[in-house]
């Protein structure tokens, strides 16, 4: 049964069964605020929780669900009432107010529980004005509890509001009652800390524990997601293939929504209902759906100059200091103060720390200053907007591992192939005595001899390169026993054809080679025979892989199917073609962006044959593990994929050479993904053990990937330490293998290094690199020689008419040109250029990183959080070479203490702050 999906603003259309299968955020904060009902008996005094987050951030779900979770345990629905109220109790003026909403919200739980006659008690007398008398209704709400031998769990949103009316007086006495062993548990919350609680004198100083709801991070916002999509069954199938397919719409959305929980529901149904197939799409149809909601929200201000600061802090768009928000608006900063406080209060805005010693103010929803933005702003601020879209989308598109794992697709062609000459090593393996016990009851023993040297003169011919001749003996071969009955006969004829389509696939015959695997399976598909049955796998297997190297992966996949059905569950694991079935399945899967699949189809393999000692088996499930590694990191999944990479090199990092080749991978693979984590020295270290081992194998048939793994090496030394010595030789080694990506590495390398000659040498070999490579490397030539204006027109040239794309096709080249630019001094000439010219607006992450390496890091706090989280990992790629020099510098010594008064604590900090690192 599918779920209906979560409703956006009002939970209570749904009922208690849908509101938690909807329920997929906030579980750290549920199961703590349980575990503390759980732990507090009946006569302790209870321990009491605020929490604390922005509108959307779920915390009027978490008060729900904990209502919920009370009353569905046994022991704690014994022990405890959970009464929930509204959102906002307007009508709190006194404390006895409080005390009989909190009756109404006792009334409300007994009429749900089965207790009509109390809820119409309590009814007759809060109407009769029993209740009427502060003091009396808190005995009387009290004497209630009481007689249920249950402590009442007081779930109060907008606590803050119910404080603020209390006065002084009232909030000690509320005190009081919460404090006493048997009172109610207070679980509050609220779109801001309480300033009572920082108050040494105020009542609730320190007594609220803060349990703060921050926005979802890209990892939970995914998992809340494919949460959702399990729960609605066949509806939610779509928004896993979005998912698994094109992950950079939901980073994108993630970034610009900031994680809110509430709009995470809006983009599952737009997701689910496949309206849209771009993040741009996706982005303007949220921004219609949510724009009654955030109407209503700025129409609360109703003055001029209310609206027109909401508005100047909106249009902004980056923090904005009071000065600057007065030039905006006209409004003397006396005025504003007041006005900001009140919008503070609200929960609107919110106030921030900015790179200098003032501080700045911004919306603190971001998905609402994102449809205000493209709501109000104008055209220009539109198209802003659209250009960070379209950069994210690129930004997040996954890329990693990409060479490698073409790679390795091309391992898998020929490891899995199953081609002639492996039909053939099965064939000649048979011993004579095998032979012998085969054929015993074969009528014409000469047959089947004769039948065997045709198979092997075929295998012989093939290796000798003389393919057509082979065809020729396995035809003649198949029209002298084809209709043969004899078991070992047919064997022999099986084997023929099986070969016949291999050699067939490999010249490209593929409907003769497809005719052929299909013979097998009609003629020999229901036999009995153990030998004819590994036949008819073997022709399914191979025929779905000559499938799949076409691009008919749907049919292959059904092939694999079927092969992975034919075998019983006793025999499974003995059968290789069964652990080949579920690998090539998984692998092209994910060749096809269905990475949840693969993902599923390689624990299968894992999990059907990880015990195995079998050394060929052991080796689909090392394939398996790396293959699911890097389908986890494409998904953006990181910690998954190291763990299962660390699996794979516990598991076979002392095994056969085959399996340490998947070591060395593993560990190659590993350092990509902690690079991508910037953990730039954990990085460079598996990628040297990546190295050591494929030292170890067979040269001839690891050199690509060796030479994959020496330049990535080679690259991470240039780009996160500058450690040109190193680099230098693994560059030049790997050259044999991979010449036109491993030269134009080379050629970065002498010209980061000082060696601009070199370069230039080197520089007319590059005839098979990109043209934006080539003009962004002819940019780092003109700047060597400071010559700025030639450099500038290199750089337009290779950003061209879409430079999202050429600055994130070819990141690391254009990273390595822009700190080339600020070592030759040209860093603020440069940051002129992309502001004159528009690009600041159209790469704004990349101009806020680039201020940023060049003045400090601290400007980034005075970007808006948008381009902000992207910056700052392109400003750590940027200023990884000097983090690591700072790492390795010896501590400062001792200095001596100078005469006078000694400085204030703090003083210039701002300044020390925002002076860029060296």
């Amino acid at each position: 049964m599918t779920r209906p999906p979560s409703s956006l603003y009002n939970q209570t259309r749904l009922d208690d069964d849908d509101f938690v299968a909807n329920f997929v955020a906030r579980h750290d904060v549920l199961d703590a605020l349980i575990r503390r009902l759980r732990g507090t008996g009946k006569d302790d005094r209870g321990l009491h929780h605020m929490l604390v987050g922005a509108r959307g951030m779920g915390k009027t779900s978490l008060l729900r669900r904990v209502a919920i979770a009370v009353n569905r345990d046994e022991t704690l629905g014994a022990r405890y009432v959970p009464l929930s109220f509204r959102e906002e109790q307007y009508n709190v003026l006194s404390l006895g107010d409080f005390w009989r909403n909190c009756g109404e919200a006792l009334a409300e739980w007994a009429d749900s529980n089965g207790r009509a006659d109390l809820a119409e008690r309590l009814d007759r007398a809060i109407d009769r004005g029993e209740w009427k008398d502060d003091e009396t209704a808190a005995e009387r709400f009290a004497q209630e509890l009481k007689a249920l031998g249950r402590r009442a769990i007081l779930l109060v949103d907008n606590l803050d509001l119910i404080l603020a009316a209390l006065g002084q007086e009232d909030q000690w006495i509320l005190r009081r009652y919460l404090q006493a062993p048997d009172g109610p548990v207070m679980i509050g919350a609220a779109t801001q800390s309480l300033k009572e609680s920082a108050d040494h004198n105020a009542a609730f100083y320190e007594f609220l524990q803060p349990h703060y709801l921050e926005p979802l991070d890209e990892r939970e916002t995914e998992s809340c997601m494919r949460a959702l999509a399990d729960r609605r069954g066949e509806h939610g199938r779509q928004v896993v293939e979005v998912l698994d397919r094109q992950p950079e719409r939901l980073r994108t959305l993630h970034t610009l929504t900031g994680g809110n929980p509430r709009v995470l529901a809006l983009i599952y149904r737009l997701l689910e209902s496949a309206e849209t197939d771009a993040a741009m799409a996706d982005l303007e149809l949220l921004l219609d759906q949510v724009t009654p909601y955030y109407k209503a929200r700025i129409e609360e201000y109703q003055t001029p100059t209310q609206r027109a600061v909401i508005d100047a802090i909106a249009l902004n768009w980056d923090p904005i200091t009071v000065g600057g928000l007065s030039d905006a608006t006209n409004v003397v900063t006396t005025t504003l103060s007041p006005m900001l406080q009140k919008l503070r209060r609200d929960g609107l805005i919110e106030q921030v720390e900015g790179s200098g010693a003032y501080a700045r103010h911004q919306i603190v929803e971001r998905f609402l200053n994102i449809w205000y933005l493209m709501r109000h702003g104008t055209r220009r601020t539109r198209q802003k907007m659209r250009w960070l879209v379209e950069y994210l989308a690129s930004f997040y598109a996954p890329n990693e591992l990409a060479e490698l794992a073409q790679r390795y697709r091309h391992s898998w062609c020929g490891d899995y192939a199953i081609a002639a000459d492996e039909a053939i090593a099965r064939q000649s393996s048979v011993t004579e005595r095998e032979l012998t016990l085969s054929t015993a009851d074969a009528s014409d023993d000469e047959a089947v001899s004769a039948a065997f040297d045709l198979n092997d003169k075929a295998a012989r011919r093939y290796r000798a390169g003389d393919s057509r001749h082979s065809l020729t003996l396995l035809d003649d071969l198949i029209a002298r026993f084809g209709e043969a009955t004899e078991l070992a006969l047919r064997q022999q004829v099986a084997w023929a054809m099986l070969f016949k389509g291999a050699v067939c696939g490999e010249r490209d015959d593929w409907d003769e080679a497809f005719a052929n695997y299909d013979e097998v399976i009609a003629r020999y598909g229901q036999d009995l025979d153990p030998t004819l049955q590994m036949q008819v796998r073997t022709a399914l297997l191979n025929k779905g892989v000559r499938l799949s190297e076409i691009g008919d992966h749907a049919e292959a996949i059904a092939l694999w199917n079927q092969l992975i059905e034919l075998a019983s569950d006793g025999q499974r694991g003995q059968r290789l073609e069964v652990a080949r079935a579920l690998y090539n399945k998984g692998f092209v899967m994910g060749a096809d962006g269905d990475d949840g699949g693969a993902i599923a189809t390689y624990d299968e393999l894992i999990a059907e044959f990880g015990e195995s000692l079998e050394p060929a088996l052991s080796e689909q499930v090392a394939n398996a593990l790396f293959g699911k590694g890097v389908k986890l990191g494409a998904s953006g999944d990181n910690a998954g994929a190291i763990t299962t990479y660390d699996e794979l090199i516990a598991r076979f990092g002392e095994a056969a050479p085959t399996l340490r080749e998947s070591v060395a991978k593993a560990l190659f693979a590993k350092g990509s993904t902690l690079d991508a984590m910037c953990e730039w020295d954990a990085g460079i270290i598996e990628m040297e053990k990546s190295l050591a081992v494929f030292s170890e194998l067979d040269k001839e048939r690891v050199a690509p990937l060796w030479a994959i793994a020496a330049r990535g090496l080679g690259n991470r030394l240039i780009d996160r330490r500058e450690d040109y010595g190193r680099a230098e030789p693994l560059l030049a080694d790997a050259m044999e293998d991979i010449s036109e990506a491993t030269r134009l590495s080379l050629a970065w390398l002498y010209l980061l290094d000082g060696r601009p000659i070199e370069t230039a040498r080197v520089r007319p070999e590059l005839e098979n690199v990109q043209s934006v490579q080539l003009a962004l490397l002819d940019a780092g030539l003109a700047l060597a020689s400071d010559d700025f204006e030639v450099a500038t027109g290199h750089l337009a040239a290779a950003l061209g008419d879409d430079p999202t794309a050429a600055a994130s096709e070819h990141a690391r080249d254009f990273e390595r040109l822009l700190r080339l630019a600020e070592r030759r001094g040209h860093g603020e000439r440069l940051i002129a250029w992309f502001e004159e010219s528009g690009l600041a607006d159209r790469l704004a992450p990349v101009h806020a990183a680039f201020v940023a390496y060049v003045r400090g890091e601290r400007t980034l706090l005075d970007v808006n959080p948008e381009v902000r989280r992207p910056a700052q990992i392109l400003y750590d790629r940027l200023d990884a070479p000097r983090q690591y020099r700072r790492a390795q510098a010896p501590p400062p010594g001792p200095t001596k203490r100078g005469r006078g008064r000694p400085r204030k604590a703090g003083a210039d900090r701002a300044t020390r702050q925002s002076k860029a690192p060296r």
